[in-house]
């Protein structure tokens, strides 16, 4: 099965720790990648791009044709001062086939679990 492109989107997650002063001069805003649509599976978060990668990549293998037509996608998140690359398939078209890409993947032993952004 052919490996179809990956696009990373970040992600800040609020924290508890109070905000320090601004600077008077504004960073510039970075082009942000436009998030997949439709229902995603997420089967991990890692502690590298290439490590979530790598699960994606092993779970396809295992998985079959529960995820035909997906595409592996990476998201950072960043939360307590540590960055992680949330593992997911996206473009699944219905909640119903997430469900099936993800019962696949129980079974194949890796965790899962469908949402929808």
């Amino acid at each position: 099965m052919p490996i179809k492109q990956v696009r990373t989107t970040t992600i800040t997650v609020a924290s508890n720790t109070p905000a320090t002063a601004a600077s008077s001069t504004p960073a510039p805003e970075k082009a942000k990648p436009t998030p997949p649509s439709g229902w995603q599976v997420q089967i991990a978060a890692a502690e590298s791009e290439e490590g979530a990668l790598d699960l994606l990549k092993k779970a396809q293998a295992k998985a079959g044709d529960a995820l035909a037509g997906s595409a592996l996608y990476t998201e950072t998140v960043e939360a307590s001062g540590s960055t992680l690359y949330r593992a997911r398939f996206v473009g699944f078209d219905s909640k119903a086939s997430a469900k099936a890409a993800c019962r696949s993947l129980k079974k194949a032993k890796f965790a899962c679990y469908h949402l929808h952004p």
